[in-house]
C-alpha cells in the first residue's frame, strides 16, 4: 500500500524536477480546467489529473481556459478565453492508477467491520505549449481600441 503511493510520488517528483528549472523561467502561464479541477500551467510543466480518455503519446489541446498571461500582461476570462486567443497544448505521458486508499468503518462489540478499497485513475499530462496571441483575443482588441480613442 506504501509502495505504491511512494512510487507515484517519486515519478511525479521526478517529472516536476526536471522541469522545475524550465517552468520557473517560462514566458506565458495559464490556468486551465481539466478534470473538475483547475491547474496552474506553463511550458514543460506536468499535471496529474482524473483519467482522460486518450492514449498515451496523443497531443490534446486544453480548451478551458480560465487565466493566460506572462510577466508583462493578464487576460482574465469571463469565465473563459476565446478558443482562437489562448492555445494550451499537452501530450499524454502516462496513464496509471493513484496510490489505494482504505475506507474502513468499526462499531465496538456489534460485530459490524467493514473495509472497502480505492484506487483513482489518473492521467499524466506534460504541457508543452502555452500560446497566447494577443491579436486574436477580442478582449485586448476591444482595450487597444478604447485607448485610442480616449488619446
Amino acid at each position: 500500500m506504501f509502495r505504491a503511493a511512494a512510487s507515484l510520488r517519486h515519478r511525479v517528483a521526478a517529472c516536476a524536477a526536471s522541469t522545475q528549472v524550465a517552468s520557473r523561467f517560462a514566458s506565458n502561464f495559464a490556468v486551465v480546467h481539466v478534470g473538475g479541477k483547475q491547474y496552474k500551467v506553463a511550458p514543460n510543466d506536468v499535471i496529474v489529473t482524473n483519467k482522460l480518455d486518450c492514449e498515451i503519446g496523443k497531443v490534446i489541446r486544453l480548451e478551458k481556459v480560465l487565466l493566460a498571461g506572462s510577466a508583462d500582461f493578464t487576460m482574465i476570462g469571463t469565465p473563459l478565453l476565446s478558443r482562437d486567443g489562448v492555445k494550451v497544448t499537452a501530450m499524454v505521458t502516462e496513464q496509471s492508477k493513484g496510490a489505494k486508499i482504505v475506507s474502513f468503518k468499526k462499531k465496538r462489540r456489534q460485530g459490524y467491520i467493514r473495509k472497502k478499497g480505492h484506487r483513482q485513475d489518473l492521467t499524466f499530462l506534460r504541457i508543452q505549449e502555452v500560446d497566447v496571441s494577443l491579436a486574436a483575443s477580442s478582449d485586448h482588441q476591444q482595450l487597444q481600441t478604447e485607448a485610442s480613442e480616449s488619446a
